[in-house]
C-alpha cells in the first residue's frame, strides 16, 4: 500500500519545463574607483611552477624577470589573438556575492539561475568577453605588493581606465526576473567589483556601473598585438606534463585543441 502511494504522488509531481531569458547589459568603470580595472590572470610560468614541484622535476634556475612579458600574461587574451578581455566568471561570481547585500534573495538561487555568457576563450581556455576603452589601448602598471613573510616584491599587470564592457546575461525567469538582474549588477559593481584589489578584498579597483549602449559604442575594443601574442603562445609551449595525457586525449596548447601525444 506504501509503495502504491509513493508511486501515485511520483507520477502527480508536475515539473514545469526549463524557461531562459537572455538580454545584453552594458556596464562600464565606476567614477568613484577612478574607473579602473587591474587583471592579473595566473600566468603560465606560475603554474609552471607548481607542476614541477607537484611532478618533483628539477628546479631550474631563476632567470632575470621580464617586466613587459609578465605585464603581457597578465592579460585575457582571446585564443584567436584579436582582443583582450575579461573572465565571465568574475562577473557571474561578483553577481552571486552581491546577494549578501540583498534580502531575501540566496546565493544558492542565483548560482542555478544567472549566467553570463561567453563571447571567446583564452589559450587555456577560460570563458571572457571583450573589454573596450576609451583610448583602445591597455596600460602597464608595476605595484609594490606585500607577500605572506612580509617582504615587498614587485607586480607586473595590466590595467583599463574609462573601459567598458557587454553582458550578455542568461538567467531562469522562475527564480529571478531582468530587473532584478539589473539591480543585483549595480550592487555587484559598486560593493563587490571584478579582477584585483577589488572592493570585495578591501581594494579600490575593479568598481563597474551600468551604461547605456550609445555610451558602449563610443568605446574601442582593445586588441592584442602579435609581438603580444606571441609571448604568450610562446609561453603556452613550454608547459611540460611529464608525459601525462589527460582522459580526453586533447590539450589545449598554443592556442589550438591538439591531439595528446
Amino acid at each position: 500500500m506504501a509503495m502504491r502511494k509513493k508511486t501515485q504522488a511520483a507520477s502527480e509531481l508536475v515539473i514545469p519545463p526549463q524557461k531562459k531569458l537572455q538580454f545584453e547589459v552594458f556596464i562600464g568603470g565606476e567614477d568613484i574607483s577612478g574607473g579602473m580595472v587591474v587583471v592579473h590572470q595566473f600566468s603560465e610560468k606560475a603554474r609552471a611552477e607548481i607542476r614541477d614541484k607537484q611532478l618533483q622535476h628539477a628546479k631550474p634556475a631563476r632567470g632575470p624577470r621580464i617586466p613587459m612579458d609578465e605585464y603581457v600574461c597578465s592579460k585575457y587574451v582571446d585564443e584567436t589573438g584579436l582582443w583582450e578581455g575579461l573572465p565571465c566568471a568574475g562577473f557571474r561570481r561578483a553577481i552571486i556575492d552581491a546577494a549578501s547585500y540583498v534580502a531575501g534573495i540566496t546565493k544558492v538561487s542565483l548560482r542555478g539561475s544567472v549566467f553570463i555568457k561567453a563571447e571567446g576563450h583564452t589559450l587555456d581556455g577560460l570563458n571572457i568577453l571583450p573589454i573596450l576603452t576609451a583610448s583602445g589601448k591597455a596600460d602597464f602598471r608595476e605595484d609594490v605588493v606585500r607577500l605572506p613573510t612580509g617582504s615587498a616584491d614587485l607586480r607586473y599587470r595590466s590595467s583599463y581606465t574609462n573601459w567598458g564592457a557587454k553582458l550578455v546575461v542568461v538567467i531562469d525567469p522562475d527564480i529571478i526576473s531582468a530587473e532584478q538582474v539589473h539591480h543585483l549588477i549595480e550592487r555587484a559593481g559598486f560593493s563587490v567589483g571584478i579582477c584585483e584589489a577589488r572592493p570585495q578584498k578591501s581594494g579600490e579597483w575593479g568598481q563597474f556601473k551600468l551604461i547605456t549602449e550609445a555610451q558602449f559604442k563610443k568605446l574601442k575594443p582593445v586588441k592584442v598585438t602579435k609581438q603580444e601574442f606571441e609571448v604568450l603562445r610562446t609561453q603556452m609551449g613550454k608547459r611540460n606534463f611529464g608525459g601525462l595525457q589527460n582522459n580526453s586525449g586533447r590539450m589545449h596548447v598554443a592556442g589550438k585543441p591538439s591531439k595528446a601525444a
